[in-house]
Protein backbone atom coordinates (compact mmCIF):
# COMPACT_ATOMS: atom_id res chain seq x y z
CA UNK A 1 0.00 0.00 0.00
CA UNK A 2 1.77 3.28 -1.22
CA UNK A 3 0.18 6.64 0.38
CA UNK A 4 -3.01 5.48 0.51
CA UNK A 5 -6.01 7.99 1.59
CA UNK A 6 -9.65 7.15 1.43
CA UNK A 7 -12.64 9.25 1.73
CA UNK A 8 -15.99 8.07 1.58
CA UNK A 9 -18.09 9.86 -1.20
CA UNK A 10 -20.63 11.42 1.72
CA UNK A 11 -17.31 12.54 3.33
CA UNK A 12 -17.69 16.32 4.77
CA UNK A 13 -15.39 18.76 4.16
CA UNK A 14 -13.00 19.10 7.42
CA UNK A 15 -13.61 15.36 8.45
CA UNK A 16 -11.14 12.88 8.69
CA UNK A 17 -10.50 10.13 6.55
CA UNK A 18 -10.88 6.69 6.97
CA UNK A 19 -7.30 5.75 5.57
CA UNK A 20 -4.85 8.70 5.68
CA UNK A 21 -1.31 8.51 4.37
CA UNK A 22 -1.27 4.51 4.84
CA UNK A 23 2.13 2.73 3.84
CA UNK A 24 2.32 -0.85 4.05
CA UNK A 25 4.26 -3.68 3.04
CA UNK A 26 3.54 -7.58 3.59
CA UNK A 27 5.31 -10.06 2.42
CA UNK A 28 4.82 -13.71 1.20
CA UNK A 29 4.73 -16.26 3.51
CA UNK A 30 4.32 -13.48 6.51
CA UNK A 31 0.48 -13.31 9.01
CA UNK A 32 -0.05 -10.11 10.06
CA UNK A 33 -2.38 -8.73 12.61
CA UNK A 34 -4.44 -5.10 12.45
CA UNK A 35 -5.79 -4.40 15.18
CA UNK A 36 -6.87 -0.87 16.76
CA UNK A 37 -10.46 0.83 18.31
CA UNK A 38 -13.65 0.76 16.47
CA UNK A 39 -13.35 3.21 13.64
CA UNK A 40 -9.65 3.10 13.28
CA UNK A 41 -9.56 1.68 9.77
CA UNK A 42 -8.43 -2.15 10.21
CA UNK A 43 -11.95 -3.12 7.77
CA UNK A 44 -11.17 -0.53 5.41
CA UNK A 45 -7.58 -2.01 5.19
CA UNK A 46 -9.12 -5.08 4.43
CA UNK A 47 -11.51 -3.88 2.05
CA UNK A 48 -8.24 -1.91 0.28
CA UNK A 49 -6.22 -5.07 -0.09
CA UNK A 50 -9.18 -7.36 -1.35
CA UNK A 51 -10.40 -4.60 -3.52
CA UNK A 52 -13.67 -4.09 -2.37
CA UNK A 53 -12.62 -0.24 -1.97
CA UNK A 54 -13.16 1.50 -4.65
CA UNK A 55 -15.11 -1.15 -6.86
CA UNK A 56 -17.97 -1.56 -4.65
CA UNK A 57 -17.83 1.02 -1.63
CA UNK A 58 -17.36 3.94 -3.70
CA UNK A 59 -15.13 7.01 -2.76
CA UNK A 60 -12.41 8.87 -3.13
CA UNK A 61 -9.01 7.04 -3.51
CA UNK A 62 -5.71 8.13 -3.99
CA UNK A 63 -2.18 6.23 -3.65
CA UNK A 64 -2.02 2.55 -4.81
CA UNK A 65 -2.63 -0.83 -3.46
CA UNK A 66 -0.17 -3.23 -5.43
CA UNK A 67 -0.10 -6.90 -5.87
CA UNK A 68 2.55 -8.41 -6.90
CA UNK A 69 2.27 -12.24 -8.32
CA UNK A 70 4.54 -14.88 -7.85
CA UNK A 71 6.04 -14.46 -11.38
CA UNK A 72 7.14 -10.52 -10.42
CA UNK A 73 3.65 -8.96 -12.46
CA UNK A 74 2.87 -6.47 -10.69
CA UNK A 75 -0.99 -5.59 -10.15
CA UNK A 76 -2.90 -2.19 -9.39
CA UNK A 77 -5.98 -3.45 -7.42
CA UNK A 78 -7.96 -0.52 -7.74
CA UNK A 79 -7.44 -1.02 -11.68
CA UNK A 80 -8.69 -4.94 -11.55
CA UNK A 81 -12.16 -5.84 -12.01
CA UNK A 82 -13.12 -8.15 -8.32
CA UNK A 83 -13.30 -10.97 -10.42
CA UNK A 84 -9.59 -10.82 -11.02
CA UNK A 85 -8.54 -9.84 -7.54
CA UNK A 86 -10.66 -12.89 -6.66
CA UNK A 87 -7.89 -14.67 -8.04
CA UNK A 88 -5.54 -14.00 -5.66
CA UNK A 89 -7.25 -12.82 -2.96
CA UNK A 90 -9.80 -14.42 -1.01
CA UNK A 91 -11.62 -13.22 2.63
CA UNK A 92 -13.40 -14.18 5.31
CA UNK A 93 -15.94 -11.82 6.95
CA UNK A 94 -17.38 -11.15 10.41
CA UNK A 95 -20.84 -12.71 9.22
CA UNK A 96 -20.60 -15.63 6.51
CA UNK A 97 -23.81 -15.65 5.45
CA UNK A 98 -22.73 -12.15 3.84
CA UNK A 99 -20.78 -14.06 1.68
CA UNK A 100 -22.65 -17.22 0.28
CA UNK A 101 -24.38 -17.79 -2.65
CA UNK A 102 -25.62 -21.33 -2.55
CA UNK A 103 -27.86 -22.84 -0.03
CA UNK A 104 -25.73 -26.57 0.59
CA UNK A 105 -21.97 -26.55 1.86
CA UNK A 106 -20.69 -28.81 -1.55
CA UNK A 107 -21.96 -26.34 -3.61
CA UNK A 108 -20.66 -23.33 -2.17
CA UNK A 109 -16.90 -24.89 -1.74
CA UNK A 110 -17.29 -25.49 -5.30
CA UNK A 111 -19.06 -22.11 -6.16
CA UNK A 112 -16.08 -20.02 -7.26
CA UNK A 113 -13.73 -22.64 -8.77
CA UNK A 114 -16.77 -22.91 -11.48
CA UNK A 115 -16.83 -19.53 -12.02
CA UNK A 116 -13.52 -19.92 -13.10
CA UNK A 117 -14.35 -22.65 -15.08
CA UNK A 118 -11.75 -25.10 -13.56
CA UNK A 119 -12.35 -29.13 -14.31
CA UNK A 120 -15.09 -30.83 -12.14
CA UNK A 121 -12.88 -33.73 -11.21
CA UNK A 122 -9.86 -30.94 -10.46
CA UNK A 123 -12.92 -29.13 -7.90
CA UNK A 124 -13.62 -32.19 -6.50
CA UNK A 125 -9.95 -33.60 -5.76
CA UNK A 126 -9.66 -29.78 -4.08
CA UNK A 127 -12.77 -29.94 -2.07
CA UNK A 128 -11.84 -33.43 -0.82
CA UNK A 129 -8.36 -32.13 0.33
CA UNK A 130 -9.93 -28.69 2.03
CA UNK A 131 -12.76 -30.42 4.13
CA UNK A 132 -10.28 -33.21 5.31
CA UNK A 133 -7.48 -30.90 5.79
CA UNK A 134 -10.41 -28.11 8.26
CA UNK A 135 -12.31 -31.05 9.07
CA UNK A 136 -15.83 -30.97 7.80
CA UNK A 137 -16.10 -33.46 5.28
CA UNK A 138 -19.61 -34.18 7.59
CA UNK A 139 -20.55 -30.94 6.57
CA UNK A 140 -21.00 -31.69 2.64
CA UNK A 141 -24.29 -31.99 1.28
CA UNK A 142 -25.63 -29.89 4.53
CA UNK A 143 -28.01 -27.01 4.21
CA UNK A 144 -25.72 -23.93 4.71
CA UNK A 145 -28.84 -22.42 7.11
CA UNK A 146 -29.33 -25.49 9.08
CA UNK A 147 -25.58 -25.68 10.51
CA UNK A 148 -24.12 -23.63 13.31
CA UNK A 149 -22.64 -20.11 13.29
CA UNK A 150 -18.88 -22.04 13.90
CA UNK A 151 -19.66 -24.20 10.64
CA UNK A 152 -20.79 -21.68 8.67
CA UNK A 153 -17.28 -20.05 9.77
CA UNK A 154 -15.33 -23.14 8.61
CA UNK A 155 -17.02 -23.63 5.40
CA UNK A 156 -16.19 -20.18 4.39
CA UNK A 157 -12.47 -19.88 5.52
CA UNK A 158 -12.88 -23.94 3.05
CA UNK A 159 -14.24 -21.46 0.18
CA UNK A 160 -11.44 -18.94 0.78
CA UNK A 161 -8.68 -22.19 0.69
CA UNK A 162 -11.18 -23.61 -2.74
CA UNK A 163 -9.23 -20.74 -4.74
CA UNK A 164 -5.69 -21.23 -3.57
CA UNK A 165 -4.93 -17.22 -3.44
CA UNK A 166 -1.70 -15.65 -2.76
CA UNK A 167 -3.88 -13.56 0.22
CA UNK A 168 -5.88 -14.61 2.91
CA UNK A 169 -7.89 -11.83 4.51
CA UNK A 170 -10.04 -12.27 7.66
CA UNK A 171 -12.20 -9.49 8.80
CA UNK A 172 -13.47 -10.05 12.53
CA UNK A 173 -13.89 -13.60 11.69
CA UNK A 174 -14.10 -14.58 15.39
CA UNK A 175 -16.84 -11.50 16.51
CA UNK A 176 -20.03 -14.02 17.21
CA UNK A 177 -18.00 -17.21 17.99
CA UNK A 178 -18.06 -19.17 20.56
CA UNK A 179 -15.16 -20.26 22.66
CA UNK A 180 -15.09 -23.85 21.23
CA UNK A 181 -15.48 -22.49 17.37
CA UNK A 182 -12.91 -20.03 17.66
CA UNK A 183 -10.47 -23.14 19.16
CA UNK A 184 -11.49 -24.68 15.78
CA UNK A 185 -10.77 -21.65 13.78
CA UNK A 186 -7.33 -21.14 15.46
CA UNK A 187 -6.26 -24.54 14.37
CA UNK A 188 -7.83 -23.51 10.60
CA UNK A 189 -5.49 -20.15 11.15
CA UNK A 190 -2.82 -22.47 12.28
CA UNK A 191 -3.05 -25.03 9.64
CA UNK A 192 -2.92 -22.26 6.84
CA UNK A 193 0.27 -20.61 8.51
CA UNK A 194 2.24 -23.89 8.74
CA UNK A 195 1.45 -24.26 5.26
CA UNK A 196 3.32 -20.85 4.14
CA UNK A 197 0.41 -19.10 3.56
CA UNK A 198 0.44 -14.84 3.64
CA UNK A 199 -2.23 -14.24 6.13
CA UNK A 200 -3.61 -10.50 7.18
CA UNK A 201 -6.48 -10.52 10.18
CA UNK A 202 -8.18 -7.67 11.48
CA UNK A 203 -9.94 -8.61 15.20
CA UNK A 204 -10.84 -6.81 18.28
CA UNK A 205 -10.30 -10.87 20.36
CA UNK A 206 -6.71 -11.08 20.21
CA UNK A 207 -5.73 -13.56 22.96
CA UNK A 208 -6.61 -16.99 20.41
CA UNK A 209 -4.19 -15.17 18.21
CA UNK A 210 -0.92 -15.40 20.07
CA UNK A 211 2.14 -17.48 18.51
CA UNK A 212 0.14 -17.38 15.44
CA UNK A 213 1.08 -13.67 13.84
CA UNK A 214 4.61 -12.60 13.13
CA UNK A 215 3.47 -8.89 13.06
CA UNK A 216 1.20 -6.47 14.22
CA UNK A 217 -0.26 -3.16 13.01
CA UNK A 218 -2.49 -0.78 15.70
CA UNK A 219 -4.11 2.01 14.03
CA UNK A 220 -5.88 4.94 15.55
CA UNK A 221 -7.97 7.30 13.07
CA UNK A 222 -7.19 5.48 9.50
CA UNK A 223 -3.35 5.85 10.27
CA UNK A 224 -0.71 3.33 11.69
CA UNK A 225 0.02 4.07 15.12
CA UNK A 226 2.13 1.65 15.59
CA UNK A 227 4.12 -1.80 14.42
CA UNK A 228 6.00 -4.40 16.68
CA UNK A 229 6.22 -8.17 16.23
CA UNK A 230 4.40 -10.57 17.50
CA UNK A 231 6.64 -11.46 20.69
CA UNK A 232 6.65 -7.43 21.22
CA UNK A 233 2.94 -6.97 21.16
CA UNK A 234 1.87 -10.04 23.83
CA UNK A 235 4.40 -8.55 26.14
CA UNK A 236 2.48 -5.39 26.36
CA UNK A 237 1.65 -4.59 29.46
CA UNK A 238 -1.81 -3.66 30.71
CA UNK A 239 -2.26 -0.29 30.89
CA UNK A 240 -0.15 -0.32 27.08
CA UNK A 241 -3.12 -2.18 25.87
CA UNK A 242 -5.91 -0.18 27.19
CA UNK A 243 -4.48 2.63 25.98
CA UNK A 244 -5.10 1.52 22.67
CA UNK A 245 -8.40 0.31 23.10
CA UNK A 246 -7.50 -3.25 23.08
CA UNK A 247 -9.46 -6.42 24.75
CA UNK A 248 -7.34 -9.14 26.91
CA UNK A 249 -4.24 -10.23 24.99
CA UNK A 250 -5.08 -13.28 27.27
CA UNK A 251 -7.94 -16.04 27.26
CA UNK A 252 -10.58 -14.41 29.61
CA UNK A 253 -11.95 -16.71 32.70
CA UNK A 254 -15.18 -18.59 32.33
CA UNK A 255 -17.63 -16.83 34.75
CA UNK A 256 -19.26 -17.65 38.22
CA UNK A 257 -22.46 -16.39 37.79
CA UNK A 258 -25.66 -18.08 39.33
CA UNK A 259 -27.23 -20.71 36.27
CA UNK A 260 -30.33 -21.85 35.84
CA UNK A 261 -30.53 -24.33 33.32
CA UNK A 262 -33.53 -24.69 30.53
CA UNK A 263 -33.12 -27.70 29.48
CA UNK A 264 -34.70 -28.52 25.93
CA UNK A 265 -36.18 -31.40 27.20
CA UNK A 266 -37.38 -29.77 30.59
CA UNK A 267 -37.07 -26.92 33.22
CA UNK A 268 -35.63 -30.16 35.65
CA UNK A 269 -34.02 -27.65 37.92
CA UNK A 270 -36.05 -25.49 40.31
CA UNK A 271 -38.02 -22.97 37.71
CA UNK A 272 -37.34 -19.83 39.37
CA UNK A 273 -33.59 -17.99 39.32
CA UNK A 274 -34.73 -16.10 42.28
CA UNK A 275 -33.24 -17.86 45.37
CA UNK A 276 -29.66 -18.50 43.63
CA UNK A 277 -28.96 -15.10 42.90
CA UNK A 278 -25.99 -13.08 44.25
CA UNK A 279 -26.91 -10.07 45.97
CA UNK A 280 -26.96 -6.66 43.70
CA UNK A 281 -24.34 -4.23 43.95
CA UNK A 282 -26.31 -1.84 43.94
CA UNK A 283 -30.17 -0.58 44.10
CA UNK A 284 -32.28 2.34 43.16
CA UNK A 285 -31.69 3.81 46.51
CA UNK A 286 -28.18 3.20 46.26
CA UNK A 287 -27.54 0.57 48.90
CA UNK A 288 -27.67 -2.86 48.70
CA UNK A 289 -30.38 -4.70 46.99
CA UNK A 290 -31.47 -8.30 48.73
CA UNK A 291 -31.97 -10.89 45.31
CA UNK A 292 -33.95 -13.18 47.28
CA UNK A 293 -36.76 -10.67 47.51
CA UNK A 294 -36.76 -10.13 43.83
CA UNK A 295 -40.17 -10.30 42.52
CA UNK A 296 -40.68 -12.76 39.11
CA UNK A 297 -41.19 -10.26 36.38
CA UNK A 298 -41.48 -12.48 33.20
CA UNK A 299 -42.88 -16.03 33.64
CA UNK A 300 -42.66 -18.37 30.98
CA UNK A 301 -44.94 -21.19 31.13
CA UNK A 302 -44.75 -24.32 28.24
CA UNK A 303 -43.01 -22.52 25.48
CA UNK A 304 -42.59 -24.96 22.62
CA UNK A 305 -41.39 -23.39 19.00
CA UNK A 306 -40.86 -25.43 15.75
CA UNK A 307 -39.31 -24.98 12.83
CA UNK A 308 -41.37 -27.42 10.86
CA UNK A 309 -41.06 -30.43 12.50
CA UNK A 310 -38.45 -29.74 14.10
CA UNK A 311 -39.05 -28.66 17.32
CA UNK A 312 -36.13 -25.77 18.80
CA UNK A 313 -37.61 -24.58 21.95
CA UNK A 314 -39.55 -27.15 24.80
CA UNK A 315 -39.50 -24.60 28.05
CA UNK A 316 -42.35 -25.93 30.67
CA UNK A 317 -41.55 -23.42 33.21
CA UNK A 318 -39.41 -20.67 33.77
CA UNK A 319 -39.24 -16.89 35.97
CA UNK A 320 -37.18 -14.33 34.98
CA UNK A 321 -36.49 -11.21 37.35
CA UNK A 322 -35.83 -7.54 36.94
CA UNK A 323 -33.36 -5.64 38.06
CA UNK A 324 -30.49 -8.03 36.49
CA UNK A 325 -28.41 -8.67 33.60
CA UNK A 326 -29.22 -11.62 32.31
CA UNK A 327 -26.62 -13.83 30.54
CA UNK A 328 -28.35 -15.98 27.72
CA UNK A 329 -25.87 -18.81 26.96
CA UNK A 330 -25.61 -22.43 25.29
CA UNK A 331 -24.33 -24.13 22.70
CA UNK A 332 -24.79 -23.15 19.18
CA UNK A 333 -28.31 -24.63 17.96
CA UNK A 334 -29.84 -24.81 21.65
CA UNK A 335 -32.31 -21.62 20.10
CA UNK A 336 -31.06 -18.53 22.30
CA UNK A 337 -31.68 -16.42 19.23
CA UNK A 338 -35.13 -18.15 18.60
CA UNK A 339 -35.87 -17.80 22.53
CA UNK A 340 -34.91 -13.95 21.78
CA UNK A 341 -37.24 -13.77 18.94
CA UNK A 342 -40.07 -15.44 20.51
CA UNK A 343 -39.35 -13.32 23.93
CA UNK A 344 -40.08 -9.76 22.08
CA UNK A 345 -42.83 -11.00 19.89
CA UNK A 346 -40.67 -11.30 16.34
CA UNK A 347 -41.85 -15.10 16.08
CA UNK A 348 -45.42 -17.20 17.06
CA UNK A 349 -44.61 -19.80 19.57
CA UNK A 350 -47.24 -21.94 21.91
CA UNK A 351 -47.50 -21.40 25.93
CA UNK A 352 -47.42 -18.34 27.62
CA UNK A 353 -45.35 -15.68 28.40
CA UNK A 354 -46.43 -13.20 30.96
CA UNK A 355 -45.00 -9.36 32.24
CA UNK A 356 -45.69 -8.51 35.84
CA UNK A 357 -49.00 -11.00 35.52
CA UNK A 358 -49.87 -9.88 32.28
CA UNK A 359 -50.31 -12.66 29.53
CA UNK A 360 -48.87 -10.90 26.45
CA UNK A 361 -49.59 -11.60 23.13
CA UNK A 362 -47.03 -11.58 20.28
CA UNK A 363 -48.11 -7.76 19.08
CA UNK A 364 -47.95 -7.03 23.30
CA UNK A 365 -44.72 -8.67 23.19
CA UNK A 366 -43.54 -5.87 20.58
CA UNK A 367 -44.56 -3.38 22.15
CA UNK A 368 -42.91 -4.07 25.60
CA UNK A 369 -39.85 -5.01 24.05
CA UNK A 370 -36.92 -4.72 21.99
CA UNK A 371 -34.13 -6.20 20.39
CA UNK A 372 -30.51 -5.57 19.40
CA UNK A 373 -30.06 -8.03 16.36
CA UNK A 374 -27.22 -9.77 16.02
CA UNK A 375 -26.89 -8.09 12.60
CA UNK A 376 -26.98 -4.73 13.13
CA UNK A 377 -27.73 -3.95 9.72
CA UNK A 378 -31.20 -5.05 10.13
CA UNK A 379 -32.43 -2.59 12.08
CA UNK A 380 -30.72 1.30 10.90
CA UNK A 381 -33.45 2.76 8.77
CA UNK A 382 -32.34 6.89 9.92
CA UNK A 383 -30.47 9.01 8.06
CA UNK A 384 -28.23 10.15 10.69
CA UNK A 385 -27.34 9.03 13.70
CA UNK A 386 -29.36 11.34 15.49
CA UNK A 387 -32.26 10.33 13.91
CA UNK A 388 -31.49 6.73 14.25
CA UNK A 389 -31.87 7.19 17.82
CA UNK A 390 -35.21 9.23 17.87
CA UNK A 391 -37.19 7.56 15.23
CA UNK A 392 -38.21 4.60 17.60
CA UNK A 393 -37.65 6.07 20.79
CA UNK A 394 -39.86 6.79 23.30
CA UNK A 395 -42.35 10.03 23.38
CA UNK A 396 -40.58 11.34 26.45
CA UNK A 397 -36.90 10.80 25.28
CA UNK A 398 -37.07 13.88 22.39
CA UNK A 399 -35.50 16.79 23.94
CA UNK A 400 -32.07 17.49 22.18
CA UNK A 401 -30.21 17.95 25.41
CA UNK A 402 -31.03 14.41 25.86
CA UNK A 403 -30.30 12.90 22.76
CA UNK A 404 -26.72 14.64 22.63
CA UNK A 405 -25.86 12.70 26.29
CA UNK A 406 -27.30 9.62 24.98
CA UNK A 407 -25.18 9.81 21.91
CA UNK A 408 -22.09 11.46 23.82
CA UNK A 409 -22.63 8.47 26.50
CA UNK A 410 -21.68 5.84 23.51
CA UNK A 411 -19.12 7.80 22.21
CA UNK A 412 -21.53 8.93 19.13
CA UNK A 413 -22.03 12.45 19.43
CA UNK A 414 -19.22 13.50 16.76
CA UNK A 415 -20.93 11.38 14.46
CA UNK A 416 -24.52 12.70 14.63
CA UNK A 417 -24.70 13.93 11.46
CA UNK A 418 -22.99 10.77 9.74
CA UNK A 419 -25.11 8.60 7.50
CA UNK A 420 -25.56 5.09 10.06
CA UNK A 421 -24.94 2.72 6.94
CA UNK A 422 -20.93 5.09 6.53
CA UNK A 423 -20.21 3.81 10.09
CA UNK A 424 -17.90 0.36 11.29
CA UNK A 425 -19.14 -2.01 12.46
CA UNK A 426 -18.62 -1.64 16.01
CA UNK A 427 -20.35 2.36 15.43
CA UNK A 428 -23.31 0.67 13.91
CA UNK A 429 -23.33 -1.64 16.69
CA UNK A 430 -23.38 1.24 19.10
CA UNK A 431 -25.90 3.26 17.58
CA UNK A 432 -28.59 0.08 17.69
CA UNK A 433 -27.97 -0.37 21.57
CA UNK A 434 -28.13 3.74 21.85
CA UNK A 435 -30.92 3.65 20.54
CA UNK A 436 -32.51 0.07 22.69
CA UNK A 437 -31.21 2.59 25.71
CA UNK A 438 -33.57 5.78 24.11
CA UNK A 439 -36.94 3.15 23.65
CA UNK A 440 -37.80 2.78 27.03
CA UNK A 441 -38.70 -0.41 26.78
CA UNK A 442 -39.54 -2.96 29.75
CA UNK A 443 -37.88 -5.92 28.34
CA UNK A 444 -34.31 -5.45 26.47
CA UNK A 445 -32.81 -8.49 24.27
CA UNK A 446 -29.34 -7.82 23.14
CA UNK A 447 -27.92 -10.64 20.78
CA UNK A 448 -24.08 -10.68 20.87
CA UNK A 449 -24.00 -6.99 21.60
CA UNK A 450 -20.05 -7.00 22.26
CA UNK A 451 -19.55 -8.07 18.47
CA UNK A 452 -16.81 -5.42 16.75
CA UNK A 453 -16.25 -3.49 19.46
CA UNK A 454 -12.96 -2.43 21.62
CA UNK A 455 -11.94 -2.68 24.86
CA UNK A 456 -13.52 0.67 25.75
CA UNK A 457 -16.54 0.76 23.75
CA UNK A 458 -17.23 -2.81 25.37
CA UNK A 459 -16.73 -1.41 29.16
CA UNK A 460 -19.28 1.32 27.93
CA UNK A 461 -21.72 -1.40 26.73
CA UNK A 462 -21.63 -3.28 29.49
CA UNK A 463 -22.12 0.03 31.84
CA UNK A 464 -25.39 0.80 30.06
CA UNK A 465 -26.63 -2.63 30.57
CA UNK A 466 -26.04 -2.73 33.98
CA UNK A 467 -27.79 0.18 33.95
CA UNK A 468 -31.23 -0.48 32.44
CA UNK A 469 -30.94 -3.17 35.10
CA UNK A 470 -30.77 -0.72 37.53
CA UNK A 471 -34.40 1.15 36.18
CA UNK A 472 -36.10 -2.19 36.76
CA UNK A 473 -35.55 -3.32 32.96
CA UNK A 474 -35.62 -7.12 32.40
CA UNK A 475 -32.26 -7.39 30.49
CA UNK A 476 -31.13 -10.19 28.40
CA UNK A 477 -27.70 -10.93 26.64
CA UNK A 478 -27.29 -13.44 24.24
CA UNK A 479 -23.55 -13.48 24.26
CA UNK A 480 -20.51 -16.05 23.91
CA UNK A 481 -17.97 -13.67 25.39
CA UNK A 482 -16.53 -13.98 28.61
CA UNK A 483 -15.26 -10.53 28.88
CA UNK A 484 -18.66 -9.07 28.57
CA UNK A 485 -19.89 -11.45 30.80
CA UNK A 486 -17.48 -10.46 33.60
CA UNK A 487 -18.35 -7.14 33.24
CA UNK A 488 -21.65 -7.09 33.59
CA UNK A 489 -23.56 -10.10 34.27
CA UNK A 490 -25.54 -10.99 37.58
CA UNK A 491 -26.55 -14.91 36.13
CA UNK A 492 -26.74 -17.02 33.22
CA UNK A 493 -29.76 -18.77 31.68
CA UNK A 494 -28.54 -21.74 29.60
CA UNK A 495 -30.23 -23.14 27.37
CA UNK A 496 -29.77 -26.90 26.31
CA UNK A 497 -29.82 -28.09 22.64
CA UNK A 498 -32.77 -30.16 22.14
CA UNK A 499 -32.01 -33.86 22.46
CA UNK A 500 -34.73 -35.41 20.39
Amino acid sequence: MRDVTYRYPTSRPGTPAPITNLNLTIQPGESVLICGGSGSGKSSVIRLLNGLIPKYHEGTLTGQVVHTSTNGNEHIISHEELFETGRFTATVFQNPRTQFFTTNVTSELAFACENYGMNPQDIKDRMMRVVNEINIPHLLGKNLFHISGGEKQRVACGCSMMSEPDLYLFDEPTSNLSPQAIDEFREVYASLRRKGATLVVAEHRLYFLRGLVDRVIIMTDGRIEREMTGDEFWALTDDERSQYGLRDLTAPPEPELPTIVANGNATKLPPTLVPTLAPSTTSDDGGSADSVSEPTALEIRNLQFSYGKKLVLDIPELRLPAGKVIVVAGPNGAGKSTFASVLTGLEKARGTISYRGEKLTPKKRLAHSYMVMQDVHRQLFGTTVRGEVTVDSAASFVDPAQVDGLLAEFDLLHLADRHPMSLSGGQKQRVVIATAKACQKDIVVFDEPSSGLDYQHMVAIAHALRELAAHGKVVLVITHDYELMNLCGDLILHLNKLSY
